[in-house]
């Protein structure tokens, strides 16, 4: 049995991946309904976000190329904006959805208003708070250079020249080694405002409702000693905190992320908490576990938290936490027999990823190492976040008669729809470990 390692995809993401195809949503709206699901294309990693200003050879004409990701998705919305109508859609009631890196830019459209947000009314967010995705323009020139050299080029015409075959056999599986895949985000202050985060807190996505969520589990694969020869569970915290907690952040620039703006976190300069380390250990009976714990808080639970406290503010906003897991021997069992490597949280959490694959209705063949048996699923989850999906589209709200009643969420009572094989609407529901990381960008209150 395996859990998901620390790697990331090894190529540019495709929308005919099957996790986030439409086919499924749309053959399942209610009876009498209708929807038009387009999916997009996006330059990712590499191709997407490369800093070449400091690199021999640059001009202003590559001046976009830091952050071209964001470019593409804003120029798909346009498009989207003024020929949907040729397919039996409706310009004035586009909803925007995207998960990880999707969901994250979503979140720096809503900050860059009207720029972006002319194009959509809706946005459906999942593990997608950016807060710990951002980097130093230091990082992002290290970057860089690092690329430059893994492909063996001096200057930017060389670069330039290379194929995509020489960029996919020479040197791309050398990238993702190094870099993880990340290819970190850095705010230029012109494509992504410097900013960003301010701005949503100051109501820059007014009029955009928006559902945001993420797993309860996102990366419980922090829990393994991925360099052990069976991927042995870490027997000590501090093995989290050391490899993954302060790994992070130092990756994202010097000194522990110090410089980066609106950055999440935990970790003095000096690389010890900056919070009550102990205390957080001691939410769960499983120290490790407390530990993973902060780790998911800090790369994508306590950012979506914040994110839905500040739209709160200005629009109607609806969060979710989803909980549910399906059985481990189920996963392993179905993976087995199909030649699948599972993915399996040790704590029969759900990980990143799962949600969006019950939303599309997609848990056919989407991403059964997550999810294992399509049989084995309970049969009413998945129509119950497809129709919250649809619901929400169409009208801003995703109430209808198969969940039970979902309110808006605000800073007062923090309501948020729990999503285990049954929902319930909770107030709170991460308090303890919501007050004692309590680290929020830029020290704000």
């Amino acid at each position: 049995m395996a859990s998901r390692g620390p790697s990331l995809y090894n190529e540019v993401m495709k929308s005919t991946d099957p996790m986030y195809e439409g086919d499924s949503f749309v053959r399942n709206v209610p009876e009498g309904e209708d929807v038009v699901f387009v999916s997009i294309n996006y330059r990712t990693n590499l191709f997407g976000n490369i800093y070449l200003k400091d690199l021999e050879g640059y001009t202003d004409e590559y001046a976009s190329a830091v952050n071209l990701h964001l470019l593409d998705q804003i120029q798909a919305l346009k498009w989207i904006s003024e020929n949907i109508e040729g397919f039996g859609g409706d310009p004035g009631n586009v909803t925007v959805c995207g998960q990880s890196c999707g969901g994250m830019a979503i979140s720096y459209m809503l900050a860059k208003g009207q720029d972006a947000t002319q194009y959509f009314q809706k946005a459906i967010i999942e593990s997608g708070a950016p807060q710990v995705a951002g980097c130093t323009l230091e990082k992002k020139q290290e970057e860089a250079q690092m690329i430059f050299d893994l492909f063996g080029v001096k200057t930017l015409d060389e670069f330039l020249a290379l194929s995509d075959t020489d960029i996919k056999d020479n040197g791309l599986d050398q990238y993702f080694e190094n870099l993880q895949g990340l290819g970190l985000i850095y705010a230029d202050g012109e494509i992504i405002p410097t900013d960003w985060w301010d701005r949503i807190r100051d109501g820059s996505a007014k009029g955009v409702k928006v559902m945001i969520g993420c797993m309860s589990g996102e990366n419980d694969w922090a829990a393994y000693d991925w360099e052990s020869e069976e991927g042995d569970l870490w027997e000590d915290p501090e093995a989290v905190w050391e490899n993954y907690i302060a790994a992070k952040s130092s990756d994202a620039g010097t000194d522990y992320a110090a410089e980066v703006p609106y950055y999440i976190n935990p970790v003095k300069k000096d690389g010890t908490p900056a919070i009550d380390w102990d205390a957080f250990l001691a939410t769960d009976e499983d120290p490790v576990k407390a530990a993973v714990d902060l780790y998911n808080d800090v790369i994508y639970v306590q950012g979506t938290e914040y994110e839905a406290e500040a739209l709160s503010g200005y629009t109607d906003t609806y969060a979710y936490f989803w909980t549910y897991c399906p059985a481990a021997e189920d996963i392993a069992g179905y993976c087995e027999a199909n030649g699948m490597e599972p993915e399996i949280s040790p704590y029969d959490r759900p990980q990143h990823s799962m949600g969006m694959l019950f939303g599309l209705g997609n848990t056919d063949d989407g991403y059964n190492e997550l999810s294992g048996d399509p049989a084995k699923l309970p049969a009413d989850l998945q129509p119950m976040m497809m129709s919250a999906y649809y619901h929400f589209a169409k009208a801003g709200d995703p109430n209808n008669e198969l969940i039970p009643e979902w309110t808006v969420y605000d800073a007062a009572d923090r309501s948020t729809m729990v999503m285990g094989e049954t929902w319930s609407l909770e107030k709170d529901p991460r308090q303890a470990q919501r007050e004692l990381l309590n680290v929020r960008p830029n020290g704000e209150k």
